[in-house]
């Protein structure tokens, strides 16, 4: 992914995750994002979702975080699916 897209993808998440849970998915459908930009955005939104860990930390860090943890869990996702 290059850095124009890597951005939008971060903007997108960053701004979905501020949002309730049941607000996101029509949120990402107003944005005008690449279908593999949208695509990678809902499978970090699906592990922010699943990720309860992630809702621990009201630091400053908590939107960092997320946004590591659901592309950690996205990457795992896919390089399993390449076995």
């Amino acid at each position: 992914m290059d850095t124009t897209r890597w951005m939008q993808l971060r903007a997108a998440f960053e701004a979905a995750v501020d949002l309730p849970e049941e607000q996101r998915s029509d949120f990402a459908a107003t944005l005008a994002l690449d279908p593999d930009v949208r695509s990678e955005l809902a499978g970090m939104l699906e592990a922010d979702r699943r990720n309860e860990a992630a809702r621990t930390f009201p630091d400053a860090g908590t939107r960092l975080h997320r946004l590591l943890r659901a592309l950690a869990e996205t990457t795992k996702t896919a390089s399993a699916g390449l076995e």
